[in-house]
């Protein structure tokens, strides 16, 4: 190792968050839970942005998962949209059968459905 590099470790303060600084982030994230039971990691970093802490939304999600408090009630598959409805009208009967050829002009018209 370079002589300056080990210098500049020695003389710096690392850049890296205190235990102390995320023990009130912890504390911070279970008040905030228990008042908003629902809420996910991105709503939890919007509070604790708000709450004036400054913390990327990958360490609230790795704190949050140390500390089991991921909502549960949401997911990418229980949010998906589906627009089907069910049967809502009577589905006309298929009477060409795929017997296209015929010897008169109009004699058989269809449409796309």
């Amino acid at each position: 190792m370079a002589k300056s590099t080990y210098e500049y470790i020695i003389n710096h303060e690392p850049n890296g968050s205190s235990y102390e600084d995320i023990q009130t982030v912890k504390k911070a994230i279970q008040t905030i839970k228990k008042q908003h039971p629902a809420y996910g990691y991105r709503r939890v970093t919007g509070e604790l942005r708000r709450m004036t802490h400054l913390v990327n939304y990958k360490k609230v999600l790795g704190l949050m998962r140390e500390m089991q408090l991921l909502s549960t009630a949401f997911n990418k598959r229980s949010r998906k949209y589906n627009s089907y409805k069910g049967n809502i009208e009577t589905i006309a009967k298929n009477l060409i059968n795929r017997r296209f050829f015929t010897d008169r002009p109009y004699q058989k018209l269809a449409t796309d459905d």
